[in-house]
């Protein structure tokens, strides 16, 4: 009999690129897509992008500071990506670490 992993919490996290303006470098806002708990406010978090990393890459950052925020500390990064017009989205499922 195997040990399956148990899954504590997860999140779909929109992660979508905003341009610089003449006061702010562009930077990536991540925010999950719905809490489930009835609040009519997602939770957001909003990073300057970051300049070493391209791509799919960089949206990984934004999503895993989100994560950082708002998951249990003790979770495990390794979401599932799906991209649509532009911006990505993370299912995120933090589980247990053995």
């Amino acid at each position: 009999m195997t040990k399956q992993t148990k899954y504590e919490s997860r999140a779909a996290v929109r992660v979508r690129y905003l341009g610089a303006t003449d006061r702010r470098p562009s930077r990536l806002v991540a925010e999950d897509v719905a809490d489930g708990y009835g609040s009519l406010e997602p939770r957001r978090i909003a990073v300057e992008y970051p300049q070493d990393c391209e791509g799919l890459d960089a949206y990984a950052v934004a999503a895993e500071a989100w994560a950082e925020k708002f998951l249990r500390p003790d979770y495990e990064f390794a979401p599932k990506v799906a991209g649509f017009a532009g911006d990505y989205l993370f299912l995120i499922q933090a589980r247990d670490r053995d």
